[in-house]
């Protein structure tokens, strides 16, 4: 556990020093260098339409235009929204559309597609999912509403 000093926010100078407090999410696999934008997983949901080839194009330019935009932020064209506030609303909107995603997997899967029983476990599955991600999606939305500036707690 790492330290640091923090200022006192009531007279804004700095204290003793104070553990860092461990992050919850300190053992979750870590992306490196080159394999982040590998994990985009609602690009996926939207590229298994395509045929693979055109799929592979959208891949393609996307890392080219991602790199471009991050090139950019590397020397401080930073977007505004880019702070903790801008990424955990992208974060709500990626939950959201996942979500609704393995909503629409658990519907063609149990009502159309379910041609084993391993499918249909799979669409059971799916549909678990749909809602506790949907859950995530709201709690998010909610600390945002509460956390605007200008609002008083």
């Amino acid at each position: 556990m790492s330290t640091r000093r923090r200022k006192d926010p009531r007279q804004g100078r700095a204290t003793k020093e104070q553990p860092e407090p461990q992050l919850l999410s300190a053992a979750l696999p870590g992306s490196r260098p080159g394999e982040w934008d590998d994990l985009q997983g609602m690009r996926e949901t939207v590229l298994l339409w395509f045929p693979a080839e055109l799929a592979a194009v959208f891949r393609w330019v996307m890392k080219k235009a991602v790199a471009y935009v991050l090139e950019k932020c590397r020397f401080g064209e930073t977007p505004a929204d880019a702070g903790a506030t801008g990424q955990l609303r992208a974060a709500m909107l990626d939950l959201r559309f996942t979500a609704r995603f393995l909503a629409y997997t658990a519907r063609e899967v149990l009502e159309v597609f379910a041609s084993s029983r391993f499918e249909e476990t799979l669409g059971r599955f799916a549909d678990e999912l749909a809602v506790e991600v949907e859950k995530i999606a709201d709690r998010v939305e909610a600390r945002l509403a509460r956390a605007r500036p200008g609002k008083r707690r």
